[in-house]
């Protein structure tokens, strides 16, 4: 679990004015903007206190802001960066519905297998998004990863099976 911080608007270069999704209050003359789907009393102590609705709620706010504020070129190049290795499954997440064939391309480049075996949550989501595309890279993406690590994970193997069992179809 990754910790939560307050930062000041100053600390940052503003690129977008849309605040549709943000609740602005005052505090102490202070404009606060807090996103409305993370915004109620109780949710850095639910965070804190590992219940589930908030960081659930934490997640999808990350992925709309990441949705809204960057484009898809930008979530690719943050995606296949270390600096933003922290944030894969979130920038994978924003990204899920915008890729296309070349894009694919870039990111089965840039994740090979080894680094896919050193974060297995992130290997399952990754190979999951990649099963919606039937192409020759894909597949053998697949036939490449399966090879090396068959029954290292039982539901990376479901993928990949149902994928072969698919492709066809």
């Amino acid at each position: 679990m990754g910790t939560l911080s307050i930062y000041e608007a100053t600390d940052f270069t503003i690129i977008s004015d849309c605040l549709n999704d943000y609740e602005i209050s005052q505090n102490d003359h202070i404009d606060e903007f807090v996103h409305k789907g993370i915004s109620y009393v109780t949710f850095y102590e639910d965070y804190y206190n590992d219940i589930i609705d908030a960081k659930v709620r934490l997640e999808s706010v990350q992925i709309e802001i990441y949705r809204c504020e960057c484009s898809k070129d930008e979530l690719i190049i943050f995606l296949c960066s270390e600096i933003y290795s922290n944030e894969n499954y979130i920038l994978l997440k924003a990204l899920s519905e915008q890729l296309n064939e070349l894009d694919i391309g870039v990111l089965i480049s840039y994740f090979s297998s080894e680094i896919l075996s050193q974060n297995v949550d992130f290997a399952e989501e990754f190979l999951h998004l990649l099963s919606k595309y039937k192409n020759e890279n894909v597949y053998q993406y697949f036939l490449d990863y399966f090879s090396a690590h068959v029954g290292e994970n039982q539901n990376i193997n479901q993928i990949i099976s149902t994928y072969f069992d698919e492709y066809y179809l």
